[in-house]
C-alpha cells in the first residue's frame, strides 16, 4: 500500500474559553496503512517509533516521516498482540508494551536491524499484569509501567504499587488532594527528578506522585474547559518539566507548568492539519523542542512549539576561580531567535542548584551572552568539579520553550602536581655524545608541561614545546641532544613547568649528572725508587689512563710536589692523551734546574675526562744525591801475621752512613 508523506508548514492559530495560541504545525505523516496507533516515542537521534496497534507492528520514521524500518516478528516467529506502548531507556535499548500479550519486550535497534533481547526483563518473577499501556524508564534503569487493567502503575525492579493495585506500597495522599485511586492509566511520565506523572484515564486527571509512592498533586476533573478532560490518555514533560496532556475525548492537547498551571491548549475535533481526533499519545523530542501526536485517525502529527536558540557556547569550557582574570570566569553565550524570557541556572553534578544566574529576564532577538564567575547563590565560590548551564526560554504567553540547551563547565581550582625522576642517559664512547636521555615524569591529568634544560652556571640549553601530560601513570620527556649537537656537561638542571588551561601552574626541578665516573690511572711503575740526581740519574714512571666514555682525555698534568704539599717542578702538560699508558721522567731538578734537596717526594698525575671528572693517582720517590761515607776501625793497631799465634790477624769494623755494599781495600802505605 502505498504512504502519503504531507509536509505542510502553516501556523495553526485557535481559541480555548478565551486563551489564543499560535502553534507552528511542522508536519503531518498521513501513512495510509497505519492503524489506530497508541502510542509514539523519540530517541536519542531523533527517530520516531510508532505502535502500529491494529497492524500488530512497531514503525520506524525519520523526524520528517520516512517510513525506515516496520518491526512484526522477532525471537523465531513470535508476534506482537495488538501493543499500545513504546519507550527507551538510557542506552537507546527500545521497549514495546505488547498490551494483548501482557508483557514488555526489549529490543536493540542498531543500523535499522531490531534484534531481539528478552521478555520481562527487570520485572517480578511473580508479577502479573493486565493489559498494559504505557512505560518509562528512570536514569537508574527502573522501569514503569501502566498496568491499565489492574487500575495501578508498578515500579518493576522493586514491585512497588501506586493506585489502588494490590500488594506493594499504595499511594498516599498529602496536603489538600482530593483522590488516591488511579483507574484505567493509559499513559505515565518521569520528571527530571524521577517523580512519576500518571494519565488517571477514567478519573479524567493528571496526577503526580514523588520517589515514595506519595501523590504530590493532581491536575484536572472531567470536563470541557480549559484544565479539564476527558478520558486523558497520555501526558508528557518537555525539558522544563512543562506538562503536556492528551486530551483525548475533547480532541485537543493542553499545557501546564511544572506546579499545574493551565498556560495553553491546541487543536479541536478534525481531520485537517492541527486537529485531531481521539489523541492518544504524545512524545516530545527534547532536543529540538518538536511534539509529536499520535490520534485514532492514523495520523502522526509533528508540532514546533520551541523557541530557537542558535550557536550556544562557553568561552571558557574550564575555568578556575583561583586563575588569572580572563581564566577566572566563562561567558555564556548564543543566538536568541525570537523573543523570549530567558532564565538560566547552573546545576552541580547530582543535579543540586548552584546558582540561578538570570531569571525571568526579557530578551529580544539576537546575541546574547551571560558569565559566571563560580560563585553560588550565597555569593559562594563553588568547589572544583563538573557543573552545567540550562538554559531556559519561553515566550511572554508561556507557549513556546526552548528545547534543552545544557553546556558543561569544568571548575578546577586542583593544584596542580609534577614530579620529576632521575633520568637514564646514555652517552656514545669516544666524544661523550648524549645518545639517549629520557626522564620518567609524573603530572597532573589536565596539564601540560614544558621542559627547560639548563647548564649549572645557568645558560640555556634547551627548551621544549608544550606536551601533554601523557596516558601513563609514569611517563618520558625525551631529548634529542644530537640532534641539537649539544657540547656535552657534567651537570644540567631540568625545569618542568605544569600548567593547565585554566592558569593553575606549578614549577619542578632535578639535577641531572650525565657521567660522574672520574677516568682510571693505574700502573704507577717507577724505574727506581731511589736515584740521584747529582750522579743525573733519571726516575721515569709508567702509567696507564683509560674512562669509561671519554677517549682521548683531557688536560693531562705531571708534576712533583714536595713533602710540605708545594709544587717544585711541572714534568708533562698536554692538552689531549689517548687512553693507554703514560711515561713520565724527572732528573731530579727543580723549576730552576738545581738539583732537589735529598728526601722523598710525590710524582702527581692527574687528568681529566670530556666533562671535568679528575682521575688522580701518584706514586712517592727518593732523591739521594749525598755521596755515602765509610769508616774502618781495625781491632788493634800492630799486628803481626807470622803464624806464631801472636797478632797473627786484624779485624776492621766497618761503619757507613747508608745502606749498600761498601768496598774494602788495604793498601801498602811504605
Amino acid at each position: 500500500m502505498k504512504k502519503i508523506v504531507l509536509f505542510i508548514f502553516i501556523f495553526f492559530v485557535l481559541s480555548v474559553v478565551g486563551f489564543t495560541a499560535t502553534i507552528d504545525v511542522v508536519a503531518s505523516f498521513n501513512v495510509s496503512n497505519l492503524n489506530n496507533p497508541y502510542k509514539l516515542a523519540v530517541n536519542k537521534e531523533g527517530f520516531v517509533y510508532v505502535v502500529d496497534t491494529i497492524n500488530n507492528a512497531i514503525k520506524k520514521f525519520s523526524n520528517t516521516g520516512d517510513l525506515i524500518k516496520t518491526l512484526t516478528t522477532f525471537n523465531n516467529g513470535d508476534t506482537f498482540k495488538q501493543p499500545q506502548g513504546v519507550l527507551f531507556d538510557f542506552d537507546s535499548n527500545l521497549y514495546v508494551i505488547d498490551t494483548g500479550n501482557n508483557r514488555i519486550i526489549k529490543f536493540s535497534d542498531k543500523d535499522n536491524d531490531f534484534i531481539f533481547l528478552s521478555v520481562g526483563e527487570n520485572l517480578p518473577d511473580n508479577l502479573s499484569l493486565k493489559s498494559p499501556r504505557a512505560g518509562r524508564i528512570d536514569k537508574d534503569g527502573n522501569l514503569f509501567i501502566a498496568d491499565t487493567a489492574n487500575n495501578r502503575v508498578i515500579k518493576g525492579s522493586t514491585g512497588m504499587v501506586i493506585g489502588q493495585g494490590s500488594g506493594g506500597i499504595s499511594a498516599k495522599s498529602i496536603g489538600n488532594i482530593s483522590s488516591n485511586q488511579i483507574t484505567s492509566p493509559y499513559g505515565i511520565d518521569l520528571d527530571n527528578q524521577g517523580n512519576l506523572y500518571v494519565a488517571d484515564t477514567e478519573n479524567h486527571k493528571i496526577k503526580k506522585y514523588g520517589l515514595n509512592g506519595e501523590l504530590l498533586m493532581e491536575i484536572g476533573e472531567k470536563g470541557v474547559g480549559r484544565g479539564e478532560f476527558l478520558y486523558p490518555c497520555d501526558v508528557a514533560l518537555d525539558c522544563n518539566e512543562n506538562i503536556y496532556v492528551a486530551d483525548t475525548e475533547n480532541h485537543r492537547i493542553q499545557k501546564f507548568d511544572k506546579f499545574g498551571k493551565f498556560i495553553c491548549s491546541f487543536g479541536t475535533q478534525g481531520l485537517k492539519e492541527g486537529n485531531f481526533f481521539a489523541p492518544r499519545g504524545i512524545s516530545i523530542d527534547k532536543n529540538s523542542g518538536f511534539i509529536y501526536v499520535a490520534d485514532a485517525e492514523g495520523r502522526i502529527q509533528k508540532f514546533n512549539i520551541a523557541i530557537g536558540i542558535a550557536d550556544a557556547k562557553l568561552s571558557n569550557k574550564v575555568f578556575s576561580t583561583k586563575s588569572s582574570a580572563n581564566k577566572r570566569l566563562t561567558e555564556l553565550e548564543f543566538y536568541l531567535k525570537e523573543e523570549g524570557i530567558v532564565s538560566i541556572d547552573v546545576f552541580d553534578s547530582n543535579g543540586g542548584l548552584v546558582k540561578s544566574l538570570v531569571q525571568g529576564l526579557k530578551q529580544k532577538p539576537g546575541s546574547c551572552s551571560f558569565s559566571w564567575n563560580g560563585d553560588d547563590n550565597a555569593s559562594k565560590l563553588a568547589d572544583s568539579g563538573e557543573y552545567s548551564f540550562r538554559i531556559e526560554v519561553h515566550s511572554e504567553d508561556n507557549v513556546k520553550n526552548s528545547p534543552l540547551i545544557e553546556k558543561t563547565v569544568i571548575i578546577d581550582n586542583t593544584p596542580l602536581g609534577i614530579n620529576l625522576y632521575p633520568p637514564l642517559i646514555e652517552l656514545e664512547y669516544g666524544r661523550g655524545d648524549i645518545k639517549k636521555f629520557e626522564l620518567p615524569y609524573k603530572a597532573s591529568k589536565t596539564a601540560e608541561i614544558k621542559f627547560e634544560i639548563k647548564s649549572i652556571s645557568g645558560k640555556n640549553i634547551y627548551i621544549s614545546q608544550e606536551v601533554p601530560p601523557g596516558s601513563k601513570e609514569v611517563n618520558l620527556f625525551v631529548w634529542n641532544a644530537l640532534e641539537a649537537n649539544v657540547k656535552i656537561e657534567k651537570e644540567y638542571v631540568v625545569y618542568a613547568t605544569a600548567s593547565d588551561e585554566v592558569g593553575n601552574i606549578c614549577f619542578e626541578n632535578i639535577k641531572v649528572t650525565t657521567d660522574d665516573e672520574a677516568p682510571k690511572i693505574t700502573g704507577n711503575n717507577p724505574s727506581k725508587k731511589v736515584f740521584s740526581p747529582r750522579l743525573n740519574q733519571i726516575m721515569t714512571v709508567s702509567f696507564e689512563v683509560k674512562d669509561n666514555i671519554f677517549d682521548p682525555l683531557f688536560n693531562l698534568k705531571a708534576y712533583i710536589e714536595d713533602e710540605n704539599s708545594r709544587i717544585i717542578c711541572e714534568i708533562l702538560s698536554a692538552e689531549t692523551v689517548p687512553s693507554g699508558e703514560v711515561i713520565v721522567s724527572w732528573n731530579g731538578r727543580d723549576l730552576s734546574g738545581n738539583i732537589v734537596e735529598d728526601g722523598t717526594y710525590k710524582i702527581v698525575l692527574k687528568v681529566n675526562d670530556g666533562v671535568g671528572n679528575l682521575g688522580y693517582s701518584y706514586l712517592i720517590v727518593e732523591a739521594d744525591s749525598t755521596p755515602p761515607t765509610a769508616t774502618a776501625i781495625p781491632s788493634a793497631a800492630v799486628f803481626s801475621p807470622n803464624d806464631d799465634g801472636k797478632f797473627d790477624s786484624i779485624n776492621f769494623k766497618l761503619k757507613s752512613n747508608e745502606k749498600g755494599t761498601i768496598c774494602f781495600k788495604l793498601e801498602k802505605v811504605k
